[in-house]
């Protein structure tokens, strides 16, 4: 049986239906206007000239335009070009029926154009790829080619009626990975846990921000424990000062509750691990170090793919220590380049059905109570997350701005001392506040856990 989108081309009246979709639905073209429309899928030409036209004003204004503004810029566009009267009239008819006739079937209309067009991008993509094998190219550029197509037209593909999905509410809760506590990943931090539904949920980006040397990398790390614990793979990417050996070292710290000193002495720290293996239902932590500023979102999601081609694991949870760290999309603008790192990390949790942790370091100088507003790379840091832990010492005495307080020079003198820290998590786009949460920082076993459970 012929589908609309195998006819899509020859369809002259599911083109009108398209045209209808970018005026009528102001979600549309904001959301798919760059991956999925093409002036050259309208084989009629007043659809083609009417799309332009479409696309002009959008582009030009980052609005849906009215049909007072589009009938003006046909009328501009007839002297433009000398067109002949019955031309005029042809061009005229559709855009009168695009803005008086409703469309009808929205949700079909969106997923077929959507198929067609990661169909055109699938039939140009082989076509490089063959030229990239020919070449002797990046076999990562093939990687890169695929997914890019593959992604077309596949975000943001749901919208629903209220009335006609409010019955339903409470299957849907159930079902959806962002929100049903068996789909999260856990902190680890029971209040947490409790005030976000069960931790970080798919496409879900958690960030954690503190001064240096307060326990940003040991907080990754135990939420990447209580990850596998609950049977989640954890993939661990390393862009700062921590390598491979030092990341490894924090899992194996964590997970015998020895110090690496005791370790190196050879105490026996497999028969805690083999046991916590166990038990976490075959879920592996896998770790990659890579020196600042040599991999981009676009290298994560490449090496991301070839894991999960490699060892058959599906991430649960990404941990990206951190992302500061990346390679800047545009070297000479740091804070747009922030702000697209973060969206691409947010693209990366929905592409992979996973959650996505990572870490920033806050400004000095800032208050005792650090928040949103003391993270100072870019806005979308704050944006795009689903939610911020903020780790710091309270008092004046422990201020870690202060210089030569007392609480650094006994840190100098014993940095593996047991530390009493704070852990706030304002709301930033869902849960609840949690303003001051007690927790004991043993940077010896690189463990952070909340006081009421520490021994």
């Amino acid at each position: 049986m012929t589908t609309l989108s195998q006819k899509y081309p020859y369809a002259h009246e599911y083109q009108m239906d398209v045209l209808r979709l970018c005026v009528q639905d102001p979600s549309f073209l904001p959301t798919y206007e760059v991956d999925v429309i093409q002036a050259r899928y309208f084989t009629l030409d007043s659809f083609n000239v009417v799309y332009k036209l479409i696309q002009q004003f959008f582009t030009s204004y980052h609005e849906i335009p009215s049909y007072a503004h589009l009938t003006q810029a046909a009328s501009d566009y007839f002297v433009q070009y000398n067109m002949r009267v019955e031309r005029q009239g042809t061009i005229t008819d559709v855009v009168d029926r695009v803005y008086t006739e409703p469309l009808v079937n929205r949700q079909a209309v969106l997923d077929t154009i959507c198929d067609f067009a990661q169909r055109q991008a699938l039939i140009r993509s082989a076509k490089e790829i063959g030229d990239i094998a020919i070449n002797g190219g990046d076999p990562d550029k093939a990687v890169e080619v695929i997914r890019k197509a593959a992604t077309i037209g596949s975000r943001k593909r749901k919208s629903w009626s209220l009335f006609g999905k409010a019955g339903e509410l409470t299957k849907i809760l159930q079902t959806d990975a962002s929100y049903n506590p068996k789909f999260k990943i856990p902190t680890g931090f029971p209040t947490v846990d409790k005030n976000t539904f069960g931790g970080i949920g798919v496409g879900q980006i958690f960030v954690v921000a503190a001064p240096p040397k307060t326990g940003k990398s040991t907080l990754m790390a135990s939420v990447g424990v209580a990850a596998m614990a609950a049977g989640h793979n954890v993939f661990h990417y390393s862009f700062g000062d921590m390598n491979e050996v030092d990341v490894l070292m924090k899992y194996i710290m964590r997970l015998s509750n020895l110090t690496t000193e005791q370790i190196m002495l050879g105490h026996n720290y497999m028969s805690r691990v083999s046991r916590f293996k166990s038990n976490c239902r075959g879920a592996d932590v896998v770790i990659r170090y890579d020196s600042p500023g040599k991999v981009g979102v676009n290298e994560l999601y490449n090496s991301v793919g070839h894991e999960i081609a490699k060892s058959g694991r599906q991430p649960g949870l990404i941990i990206v220590d951190y992302a500061n760290k990346m390679k800047f999309p545009i070297l000479e603008n740091s804070y747009r380049s922030m702000s697209m790192i973060y969206e691409g990390l947010k693209e990366l949790g929905d592409a992979y059905e996973c959650g996505v942790l990572t870490g920033v370091q806050i400004r000095r100088g800032s208050s005792d109570t650090p928040g949103p507003g003391d993270v100072a790379d870019s806005y979308m840091q704050v944006a795009d997350a689903d939610a911020m832990f903020f780790i710091y010492r309270d008092g004046e005495e422990n201020n870690p701005y202060v210089q030569n307080s007392a609480a650094d020079r006994e840190d100098e003198l014993n940095p593996n001392r047991q530390r009493r820290l704070f852990l706030s998590m304002p709301i930033v786009r869902r849960g609840f506040e949690i303003p001051r949460l007690p927790v004991t920082f043993r940077p010896a076993i690189a463990q952070m856990r909340e006081e009421r459970l520490c021994q």
